[in-house]
């Protein structure tokens, strides 16, 4: 009760910028960090409530606080846009560029793992067409962050899209997509391996001083994984897609 309502004291803060209301809030948030060994809602913990402290101090107009706040309960840079852009009000702009490059990697690979999930979900029930539209949208968006003629992690990542474009392909009996969408993927992962970048410099709209890097869990590389997915990935009805990928693969 004492949390929610520190919720319904912080939104009535920010909206009506009230600021006896937000500082209502963050009274009842410290006081709530010492209930939460009564606490039932798995949602809910000291992070949780540490992070909102951190924004009531944003709601006061206070965003050097803010950050400070935000960087003691940063578990694996959750809260990097969060500080990045708070740095960037207090005109710290050289730092906050490390954090917002370092959130843009942590929201491009976890959209891409929401993408093909959602993509997965549409398969299972049969609307092949929504699949591949979903895959195609996350291309358009890698396409957009490209630097002409440099390669990035956005090569690799558009790797594994194709491929599951060309399965999508396979079931919906497009053979002649599947060997289009097989081609450029093959191309694009050899072009990778042969030039690897993990580094965020390829890639436009980030640049911080300090290098970012990106790993996957995707493969040892991408030809590797790219075959690996088509072999042996256990898809049913792959036999076809396979023979098409030895096919690509043979050739001089």
């Amino acid at each position: 009760m004492v949390w929610c309502a520190a919720e319904l004291y912080q939104t009535i803060g920010c909206e009506k910028r009230e600021s006896a209301a937000t500082r209502k809030a963050q009274e009842l948030l410290k006081h709530s960090l010492c209930l939460l060994d009564q606490n039932k809602d798995e949602a809910v913990d000291e992070a949780v409530v540490r992070n909102q402290l951190a924004q009531t101090w944003a709601d006061l107009g206070k965003p050097e606080r803010a950050a400070e706040e935000y960087k003691k309960y940063n578990y694996a840079g959750l809260n990097n846009s969060s500080i990045g852009f708070l740095l960037t009000l207090c005109g710290r702009y050289e730092e906050a560029g490390t954090y917002l490059s370092s959130a843009a990697v942590n929201h491009l690979s976890g959209l891409i793992r929401v993408v093909m999930g959602m993509a997965d979900c549409a398969t299972h029930e049969g609307n092949l067409s929504q699949a591949q539209e979903l895959l195609s949208w996350m291309r358009s968006i890698l396409s957009g962050l490209r630097i002409p003629g440099k390669v990035s992690y956005l090569d690799r990542a558009e790797v594994i899209l194709l491929s599951r474009q060309a399965r999508y392909s396979n079931a919906a009996g497009d053979m002649a997509a599947a060997e289009g969408y097989l081609r450029r993927a093959a191309g694009l992962a050899l072009r990778f391996d042969a030039s690897p970048e993990y580094g965020m410099e390829n890639i436009r709209f980030c640049h911080t001083a300090k290098p970012v890097l990106v790993y996957d869990s995707f493969g040892r590389t991408a030809f590797q994984d790219l075959e690996d997915s088509l072999l042996h990935g256990g898809e049913p009805d792959s036999s076809s897609l396979q023979e098409l990928w030895r096919k690509i693969k043979d050739e001089p």
